[in-house]
């Protein structure tokens, strides 16, 4: 009924009390819900699907929707233009890969990877995760496999602190599993040069 009466489908809809400077977007609202309908309904009204993540706003819809899962909802985002390398938000904020790598969302993942989601994004200037040390934070072995074979950096600093993220939240596993196939990744190479 307000979209019928011009309202604008792009206004800050909601603020947050808790953290006064975070806001979302009519869109970002419905897609924390996962209604697909009320997600489609904004995209038909002119609904920005590549809103930044700047000025309070910490995600994109495509961030969102690889944030919490939905997986129908990010497949409508992206036929609809929705960029999969947006920027994040500069202070806890993460691109939509990194998201889905922290959720352990793979088929979100694969999604992104096939309409060219880059793996080896570097992470938020603050707060901020890779991918493949966000995987590593919670433990998502499935997902560090995907990322190995999608060629994400198993070397350098952020292996080095994925190492570090898996260790200190518990994740034993996980860091045996980055040990084993960082050491993959270096016979790999090896054979490639020999």
């Amino acid at each position: 009924m307000l979209l019928n009466r011009n309202c604008n489908p792009n206004s800050i809809v909601q603020l947050s009390i808790k953290f006064p400077y975070q806001r979302e977007t009519a869109l970002l609202a419905a897609i924390s819900t996962k209604d697909i309908q009320k997600v489609q309904l904004l995209i038909d009204a002119g609904a920005d699907v590549n809103r930044p993540a700047t000025k309070g706003v910490k995600r994109t819809p495509l961030q969102r929707a690889a944030e919490i899962g939905s997986f129908q909802i990010a497949r409508i985002l992206i036929d609809n233009g929705g960029l999969v390398n947006a920027q994040p938000a500069a202070r806890g904020g993460a691109t939509a890969i990194q998201l889905a790598a922290i959720g352990g969302y793979i088929g979100i993942a694969e999604l992104l990877l096939e309409n060219g989601a880059d793996v080896n994004a570097p992470a938020a200037r603050v707060h901020g995760r890779t991918a493949l040390e966000g995987a590593a934070e919670h433990g998502r072995i499935d997902m560090l496999k995907l990322l190995f074979n999608v060629s994400a950096k198993f070397h350098g600093p952020e292996y080095e602190r994925a190492l570090q993220l898996a260790k200190e939240n518990g994740h034993m596993a996980t860091r045996r599993y980055l040990e084993y196939l960082s050491t993959a990744s270096e016979e790999s190479i090896m054979d490639t040069w020999q």
